[in-house]
């Protein structure tokens, strides 16, 4: 599915710029959460997802990519890429949202 991303030249600086390979990308879209978000998809690796990274990838790969598992990003319906980032506290997004929207964690 990540060969048929195209990449916003916003999203190719921000990737470039806070150096996000296209390994962890497609790492957090086969195992992040979706989340649906002002008309685009935000994914972004969560503690289940993470749990199913290092069960099926290599160990030491998961190890030298750990500090960049923190990314997330977001694709638009038509498959751009469109920003990409990281998450900066202990809350993600998702959790983040769920709160702000009056709804139990998720």
């Amino acid at each position: 599915m990540m060969d048929r991303l195209t990449r916003s030249k916003h999203a190719q600086e921000r990737c470039r710029a806070r150096s996000i390979s296209d390994r962890v990308l497609e790492l957090v879209f086969l195992y992040g959460r979706q989340h649906r978000r002002h008309g685009a998809d935000v994914y972004l690796l969560d503690r289940r997802g993470f749990e199913e990274l290092s069960a099926y990838e290599d160990a030491e790969e998961v190890r030298a990519l750990l500090p960049k598992l923190r990314a997330y990003f977001v694709i638009s319906d038509d498959w751009t890429l469109v920003t990409a980032g990281y998450v900066i506290d202990e809350v993600s997004p998702v959790t983040a949202l769920a709160k702000r929207q009056g709804r139990a964690k998720p």
